[in-house]
């Protein structure tokens, strides 16, 4: 990503934060639809899942331009949602998740250059947490 592309989703991340009903509703909604089984990964309640959706995708938008802790973070993220049962395919839907999300929170301020910014984004983030999720043991495997 370039520096511009960084500072485009930062500044749109401080609107994301402002608006985190819309962002998350509207996420939430794009995920069940496009990935109807992922419905079950989640309580039934999704007020506190929603807020700590907002306050990741915020977090990981603002320390993005740190790429080595960005990294990091984004593993764990990985290692964290294979525990709770996501996998590999629903990463996808996630992606068209975050930016109907987006579409949601931000209105006429989701330029194409900020839509691109944010897929760039979501691409490393994506293969981060893919990564993450491989190389953490599985926990269910019988330890000997």
């Amino acid at each position: 990503m370039t520096p511009e592309q960084l500072d485009e989703v930062a500044r749109s991340a401080a609107l994301v934060e402002r608006r985190a009903e819309s962002f998350s509703t509207a996420f939430y909604e794009r995920l069940f639809a496009e990935w109807p089984e992922a419905r079950g990964l989640f309580p039934a309640d999704l007020t506190a899942q929603r807020a700590k959706l907002t306050d990741e995708v915020v977090f990981l938008a603002e320390v993005a331009s740190d790429f080595d802790g960005f990294v990091v973070r984004a593993r764990e993220l990985g290692a964290r949602h294979r525990g709770y049962g996501a996998t590999s395919h629903g990463y996808e839907a996630v992606g068209s998740a975050l930016l109907a999300g987006l579409a949601a929170a931000l209105g006429d301020d989701l330029t194409a250059g900020v839509a691109d910014a944010w897929r760039g984004l979501y691409r490393i983030i994506a293969e981060a947490m893919l990564d993450g999720a491989r190389v953490t043991p599985d926990p269910g495997r019988a330890r000997g």
